[in-house]
């Protein structure tokens, strides 16, 4: 809860101090292709489609450089196949990814982009068919952001790919499996 606390604060902080700078605010929403990876491979996962809706700041540091902090909600987990029943695992967290943006061409024209980072996770909630399974979860993740944008006037559309990179299993109920997150997100990002 303290990491939580702390994470907010940042996020928040930033979002206040930076209003002053040369940046811009957006809303963010798209398609998340989510999946999740398990050590237990007797397990057959799928992907399982979620939303992803949220705001940021995009806080310019040269012409074509950009550091873009966001606060996400974001769904996420599998379907998930075994001895010939399949179930739908939905996770839903509170994500702070923080990335680096860099664009190619004039500022002025519709110019492609690449992007990576951090992020972190705060576990909102999670359900297997609808039953609470939260305490099977850890409560924070963390992994690491890349995509590519394409940017339209004040539009911009992109790929991203999220690769968990913590155990997102709770080992003290689960058991020794690993289980970490993926997600493929079509984007589209609003700047104002």
């Amino acid at each position: 809860m303290k990491t939580k606390n702390i994470f907010l604060s940042i996020i928040t902080l930033m979002f206040f101090t930076s209003t002053s700078l040369f940046g811009q605010f957006n809303i963010r929403g798209g398609l998340n292709l989510a999946k999740i990876s398990s050590s237990d491979k007797s397990i057959e996962l799928k992907s399982n489609p979620g939303i992803q809706l949220g705001f940021g700041y995009e806080l310019d540091l040269g012409s074509n450089l950009s550091f873009r902090p966001s606060l996400l909600y974001s769904q996420k987990g599998a379907k998930v196949s075994e001895n010939n029943m399949t179930s739908n695992s939905r996770t839903n967290y509170l994500e702070l990814p923080m990335d680096v943006h860099i664009r190619f061409g004039d500022a002025d024209d519709n110019r492609l982009g690449i992007y990576a980072g951090p992020y972190v996770g705060f576990l909102l909630s999670a359900t297997t068919d609808d039953a609470n399974v939260k305490d099977l979860y850890k409560s924070t993740e963390y992994g690491f952001n890349a995509g590519l944008t394409y940017d339209i006037y004040m539009i911009t559309v992109g790929l991203n790919y999220g690769a968990g990179l913590s155990n997102v299993a709770d080992d003290t109920d689960i058991g020794d499996i690993e289980i970490k997150n993926q997600n493929l997100s079509l984007i589209g990002i609003f700047n104002f």
